[in-house]
C-alpha cells in the first residue's frame, strides 16, 4: 500500500523525484485519498488517515495513462514551465505508440523514461533516447516470447510452412538480431512490415509496427 496526496505529487514534481502512475491511478480509484487533509509533523513521518491509504493499482490503458500524465504534468509545468514543449513532444510520442504498438510496451517506455529522466539529465522528447528504450522494450518483449514454451505440431502441413519461410522476410533480421545465415530459414534484406529493401528498425513507421510481433 502507499500514501497519495495531491501535493505528494506536486512535491515530487518539485524536487524532480519519479513518480509512479500506478500510484497516481490507485488515487483516482479513492477520491478520499486525494484530500489535502495530512498532518505535517516536520519531519520524515507525516500523518494520514486510515481511508486516505491507497492501493497501487497499475494503469495499463491509454486513456488512465493520459489521466495521470495530466495529473502529473500539471504541478510539474508550474516549477519547470520551460520544459512545456518537451513534454508535450513526449506525450505525442506515447500516445503515437499507444495506438501502434503494445499497451504493456508503452507503459513500460514510459516508465523507464520518467525513471530516467528524475534521477539523470534525459531529454523526453528526444528522438534518439526514445528510440533506445523502444529497443530495450522490443527486446525484452522478443526474449520473453523466446522463453516461453511453443507449441507442438504434427501436421502434414509443418513442412510446407517450412518452405514458405524462405519467401518471408526474417522478423529477427529486421530487428537487428539474426546474422547470415538466416536461423530461422527466413529472407534477409527485406523490410518485414512494407516489403522494401531495408531493415524495419530503420524506419519509424515500419518499427513500430514490429514491436508486437517480434
Amino acid at each position: 500500500m502507499s500514501i497519495l496526496t495531491r501535493s505528494t505529487v506536486a512535491l515530487l514534481a518539485l524536487l524532480h523525484r519519479y513518480v509512479d502512475f500506478d500510484k497516481v491511478y490507485g488515487g483516482f480509484t479513492s477520491p478520499t485519498a486525494l484530500q489535502d487533509d495530512t498532518k505535517d509533523f516536520g519531519t520524515e513521518f507525516t500523518l494520514v488517515r486510515e481511508d486516505q491509504v491507497v492501493w497501487s493499482i497499475a494503469a495499463t490503458t491509454e486513456a488512465q495513462w493520459i489521466r495521470c500524465f495530466e495529473a502529473w504534468l500539471e504541478p510539474l509545468l508550474v516549477i519547470y514551465s520551460h520544459r512545456k514543449k518537451e513534454l508535450a513532444t513526449y506525450r505525442s510520442n506515447i500516445r503515437e505508440y499507444f495506438h501502434s504498438g503494445d499497451a504493456s510496451i508503452t507503459i513500460c517506455i514510459d516508465k523507464d523514461a520518467r525513471s530516467k529522466a528524475a534521477n539523470s539529465p534525459f531529454d523526453l522528447s528526444s528522438q534518439d533516447n526514445f528510440r533506445t528504450l523502444l529497443l530495450k522494450e522490443l527486446l525484452q518483449f522478443c526474449s520473453k516470447k523466446r522463453s516461453a514454451p511453443a507449441p507442438t505440431s504434427t501436421s502434414p502441413a509443418s513442412s510446407s510452412r517450412s518452405a514458405k519461410r524462405l519467401d518471408t522476410p526474417c522478423i529477427l533480421w529486421n530487428g537487428e538480431r539474426c546474422s547470415e545465415p538466416c536461423k530461422n530459414n527466413g529472407k534477409h534484406g527485406y523490410c518485414s512490415e512494407c516489403g522494401e529493401q531495408h531493415k524495419a528498425i530503420d524506419s519509424s513507421t515500419c518499427y513500430i509496427k514490429l514491436t508486437p510481433r517480434c
